[in-house]
């Protein structure tokens, strides 16, 4: 368990962009440290950023740091907000080789039997932002059952990628790094949203030039 020196809210967790990615040479990389330092989890993200660096080495040795480091952030991040929201969330495990053999080998990972429907806990429509970001917390986990997926699809994907290492990289390098600039993109949406203002004020003063009984109404 993190031992946590300072208590942030989400606001503040936010201030300092827990949440989004910040790379760890760009400006603002030092007080986001600082912040992972006072809750505790510094040493757990530098373990975490450890472990994607060997699964993002290429064949010529090349690390891609940049991936290990904003899906390192990612879980880090997705474990101190849902924290600060007072839900009770394990933190993050980092994975290891024996650890991905035993799930692939106590059968709980590659199963290749069917399950009812009714034995899902979760049999709606969820976004692909919270179907892998519940795969990625789970990939290391021994157990998980179908009541425990938020959807069948879901259960159907962590049980192909704890198969076998090679889907476990796919997932780490290819995957899951796509879906974050989606969701920047979603969280900034509203922004661009239409909320028929427009609409709203033509219909206003159609209404007020038509009260007069002046006759013809200029739409343009």
């Amino acid at each position: 368990m993190a031992e946590i020196l300072k208590v942030y809210t989400e606001e503040e967790l936010r201030r300092v962009k827990v949440g989004k990615y910040v790379d760890s040479h760009d400006y603002g990389f030092e007080e986001k440290k600082h912040c992972y330092r006072d809750q505790g989890v510094w040493p757990l993200f530098s373990q975490l950023r450890a472990f994607y660096r060997k699964k993002c080495t290429d064949e010529t040795g090349y690390v891609f740091h940049d991936i290990a480091t904003h899906v390192a952030q990612v879980q880090i991040d997705t474990y101190l907000l849902l924290r600060a929201r007072g839900k009770l969330i394990a933190e993050p495990i980092v994975p290891s080789d024996s650890l991905i053999a035993a799930a692939v080998d106590n059968g709980t990972a590659a199963g290749d039997e069917l399950f009812d429907l009714s034995e899902f806990g979760g049999q709606g429509e969820i976004d692909p932002i919270t179907m892998m970001t519940w795969v990625f917390n789970n990939m290391s986990v021994k157990g998980v059952t179908p009541k425990d997926a938020p959807s069948p699809g879901a259960y159907a994907y962590l049980r192909f990628i704890q198969k076998n290492q090679d889907n476990m990289v796919d997932f780490y390098t290819k995957a899951f790094p796509r879906l974050i600039p989606a969701k920047s993109q979603m969280e900034n949406s509203d922004k661009f949203n239409d909320d028929n203002r427009a609409t709203f004020d033509l219909l206003g003063r159609l209404s007020g030039e038509g009260d007069d009984g002046s006759g013809e109404i200029p739409v343009l």
